[in-house]
């Protein structure tokens, strides 16, 4: 597991936690932005970065019941992937996992 923090102006704004499951099988676990920099392409800049860090089979499970979570995985993945990626949502409270690969 991995931790990657980013910087805005004078501190910490963002945090990234990456699991790796073995044989280049990767997930993010937990993405946090301060809330003055929501909106601001922070999230979705460091989570790209992170994608071309680590080349592999990736899952993402969004937050249960969070369709703002959703949107933004959903429009991050789509641009990074070109829409190659596939989606489904499981569990009770139907949530949604992404699946693609950026071997």
């Amino acid at each position: 597991n991995h931790a990657y923090f980013i910087k805005c102006d004078n501190g910490i704004c963002s945090f990234i936690l990456v699991n790796n499951n073995k044989n280049a099988n990767y997930e993010i676990s937990e993405v946090f932005v301060l809330n003055n920099y929501k909106g601001k392409k922070v999230g979705t800049t460091a989570v790209e970065k992170i994608f071309n860090m680590y080349k592999g089979n990736w899952t993402i499970k969004t937050v249960p019941s969070s369709q703002m979570a959703e949107n933004f995985w959903k429009k991050t993945v789509d641009n990074y992937t070109n829409g190659n990626f596939k989606i489904e949502h499981t569990g009770k409270y139907a949530r949604a996992e992404l699946y693609f690969s950026n071997n």
